[in-house]
């Protein structure tokens, strides 16, 4: 059997920048058409706080994330695309990870497509996990605004949530490589961006996929195009355009400082960048 040749680019399409908000299907398609390896979004955000993650309601209605997933599912059958999805739900807990498949299954049964092979990543941690000594300091908060872990925040809590970096994805992609779709709990924005690249022998495209997460302060829909040392971000709206303000806008969104991009795994740097 003939031995593919390594990639020298990668190509990922982000319809919108949080699955459940709608997309345009006609630019969409013809993307899919002239060819992208993957389709990778997040579905998931901390803007409305803490309260969704307590009651355990999602962003939108099931029945808009049903729209959504139902042309997606639609391309993963016909054209053979991957896709990767995060924060299921809007805050990633384990029940909408299970939501998701579940609609999924649905929309493969109902339509007749071929069996695909659906993983879930799950990002809850039982309460016994957690240390319940508050003196032994095991989890140390993030910033001088945030109050050390006590106890009895663990026992009154409902759920307990991690954010997962790109590691997980990662490995998943390890264990089954022949995926068609992840579904993916509580994830850091940028990380199935970075694992889908890693998987494919890429450096950790982390910047990617911190511009690609949320493609509305770029481009709205949005493909990169990944190189080894590289990428660029194409948008796909005659009507939209890509400028070098609006994608260094987005490297700095939701960020305490331009050049070091802290989050789970590590850090990202980007003072070359």
């Amino acid at each position: 059997m003939a031995i593919s040749p390594p990639k020298t680019e990668l190509e990922t399409l982000t319809p919108v920048g949080m699955l459940g908000y709608g997309f345009g299907e006609q630019i969409f398609w013809e993307a899919i058409e002239e060819g992208a390896d993957a389709i990778i979004l997040d579905s998931g955000s901390t803007d409305s706080g803490t309260s969704k993650l307590a009651l355990g309601d999602t962003t939108v209605s099931q029945e808009v994330y049903e729209r959504d997933l139902a042309i997606l599912v639609q391309v993963c059958h016909s054209h053979r695309v991957p896709i990767l999805i995060s924060s299921a739900g809007g805050d990633g807990e384990n029940a909408h990870v299970d939501m998701f498949v579940e609609i999924i299954s649905k929309l493969i049964s109902h339509h007749g497509y071929r069996s695909l092979n659906v993983l879930s990543i799950y990002a809850e941690v039982p309460k016994d996990f957690a240390p319940r000594e508050a003196g032994r300091r095991i989890y140390q908060p993030c910033s001088r605004a945030v109050p050390q872990l006590l106890g009895k925040d663990i026992e009154d809590s409902t759920r307990i949530m991690v954010q997962m970096g790109h590691e997980p994805y990662l490995q998943a992609k390890l264990d089954h490589p022949d995926f068609d779709i992840t579904i993916g709990g509580r994830a850091y924005d940028p990380a199935p961006y970075a694992a889908f690249c890693v998987h494919h022998s890429f450096k950790d495209l982390g910047h990617m996929g911190k511009i690609m997460e949320c493609g509305a302060l770029c481009s709205t829909p949005a493909l990169a195009i990944v190189r080894h040392d590289n990428f660029d971000i194409v948008p796909l709206d005659p009507m939209s355009r890509c400028t070098v303000i609006s994608v260094a806008a987005h490297s700095l969104y939701e960020k305490t400082r331009p050049d070091i991009l802290h989050g789970p795994g590590g850090a990202l740097l980007l003072s070359d960048a």
